[in-house]
C-alpha cells in the first residue's frame, strides 16, 4: 500500500523537521548553563520603591506626641501630601491607637493616650518617710 506522498515531498517534510530539531538543540544550547538542566535565563529583579503608607505615617506623627489637635493637623497634612482623601479627627487616631495596641502592648511605649493628646508617661515619686 502506498501513499499518497511522494518520495521527495518526505524527503522534504524529514529535512524540514530535522532543521527544526537542530536549531532547538543550538537555542537549548545558549541557554543551557554550566552543569545543569535547560533553563531560561534569569530575568533581573527588579527594586520595588518602597511606598509610603498613611498608616506608618500616622505612626510616626503618634509616636511624636502632643496633643489631639496637633496630631489631627498633622495628619491631616500628611495625608493632603500623599494624596490621601481621609479627614482625621482625634476619634481616627485615637482608633488606630488601639488597632496598633491589640498587636503590640508597648505601642506607646513610654507615651501616654490622655484625654488631651499624647503625652509622656510621668513617673511617680515614693515619698520618703
Amino acid at each position: 500500500m502506498e501513499t499518497s506522498t511522494s518520495k521527495p515531498a518526505a524527503e522534504k517534510a524529514n529535512n524540514e523537521v530535522t532543521d527544526l530539531l537542530n536549531a532547538a538543540k543550538a537555542n537549548a544550547a545558549k541557554v543551557r548553563t554550566k552543569g545543569s538542566t535547560v533553563k531560561a535565563e534569569p530575568k533581573k529583579a527588579e527594586k520595588k520603591e518602597k511606598t509610603v503608607t498613611m498608616a506608618s505615617e500616622l505612626d510616626k506623627i503618634i509616636l511624636a506626641g502632643g496633643t489631639f489637635e496637633k496630631l489631627v493637623e498633622a495628619a491631616q497634612a500628611r495625608s493632603k501630601k500623599l494624596g490621601g482623601s481621609i479627614r482625621y479627627n482625634a476619634a481616627v487616631i485615637r482608633a488606630h491607637i488601639k488597632y496598633r495596641e491589640i498587636k503590640n502592648p508597648k505601642y506607646l511605649g513610654e507615651l501616654k493616650q490622655t484625654e488631651t493628646g499624647i503625652v509622656a508617661k510621668v513617673k511617680k515619686v515614693k515619698k520618703a518617710a
